[in-house]
């Protein structure tokens, strides 16, 4: 798994709940037979001040810092304590 540095990092989005900061990784897949959908991967880590302090940091620019998550067809989550 990658660190919490890094995920933001390669994360397509990230947003923060009241008890978690979640990063997303947007992926589109188009198949003959499925046609065309949206896949999210989504990691939940627990919120603490470390963490909360590299979130604030590297999105202080942002009009509303929390963030949003975005829509997906089907996704996958994992959760970090």
């Amino acid at each position: 798994m990658l660190s919490f540095v890094d995920e933001l990092e390669l994360a397509s989005n990230a947003y923060r709940t009241k008890k978690y900061i979640v990063t997303q990784r947007i992926m589109f897949r188009q198949t003959e037979t499925d046609g065309s959908m949206i896949m999210s991967v989504e990691v939940f880590y627990k919120r603490n001040q470390e963490r909360d302090t590299i979130y604030e940091k590297v999105f202080e620019n942002r009009v509303k810092v929390d963030g949003r998550r975005l829509r997906s067809t089907m996704y996958t989550r994992g959760y970090v304590e």
